[in-house]
């Protein structure tokens, strides 16, 4: 049987309502920068120790270079898309160490269009995850743009990452685990029913364990009810 961990989307640890009772929190916390030492000491002290965290990569990493609204080290066309570059192996060194010091499970890359299926952007993502230090934390990775399911699942098996998926539009690549991340347009409904649950649960069949991220219209009401649901059956 399935083992279900269930979580939602969150910007920051300050608000416990937005993850009490789940299990994970997928967290935007470090998207901008990743947060001070003092930072993660704080919000360490307020996180119950069964609760296991997931960091989105900085958008500095892996988005297109943008004008900066900090002063960045280096130059900033140097930063984001993955680029190997001294600025970007500088920015994950400190995004990593961020993230091991919140005992993360797991950390997240969204990477934008402009890595796209083909060579150059098959070549590009081979070449970071292939040359990064994981520290022992999973690497979940979320494409954007025109990447087939089949062409997708391809670079997370050849680059050892967990293809983060929406249950509502794909399965999963087979294996042990999956990662499926529900967003705002995975469902038109305010809330998801027992249609929408019940795909979930039925793609989630032949995993030994399933992490469901929530960023739904409700997202913490529908996390709540999908692990009521889970746990009923």
């Amino acid at each position: 049987m399935t083992d279900f961990s269930i979580g939602c989307r969150a910007a920051d640890f300050e608000h416990e309502n937005v993850f009490k009772g789940l299990d994970f929190v997928e967290s935007s916390a470090a998207t901008e920068w990743p947060p001070k030492t003092s930072t993660a000491d704080k919000w360490k002290q307020k996180l119950s120790n069964d609760l296991s965290l997931v960091f989105n990569a900085p958008e500095y990493l892996c988005q297109r270079a943008q004008i900066p609204g900090r002063n960045l080290p280096g130059k900033i066309a140097n930063y984001g898309e993955l680029k190997d570059t001294d600025e970007n192996h500088s920015l994950y060194e400190r995004f990593r160490a961020f993230a091991v010091s919140m005992n993360a499970a797991a950390v997240l890359f969204e990477t934008p269009p402009t890595i796209a299926p083909g060579e150059s952007g098959v070549r590009t993502l081979g070449r970071f995850f292939s040359n990064i230090e994981r520290s022992g934390m999973r690497i979940i990775w979320s494409p954007r743009g025109f990447w087939s399911i089949e062409d997708a699942a391809a670079v997370a098996r050849d680059n050892d990452l967990v293809l983060a998926v929406d249950p509502m539009i794909d399965d999963a690549p087979a294996g042990a685990f999956a990662y499926f991340r529900l967003g705002p347009f995975s469902s038109m409904k305010e809330l998801l029913g027992p249609d929408e649950t019940g795909l979930i649960i039925d793609r989630a069949a032949g995993f030994d364990e399933v992490w469901v991220s929530f960023a739904t219209q409700q997202a913490h009401k529908d996390a709540v009810n999908f692990k009521k649901t889970v746990k009923a059956l």
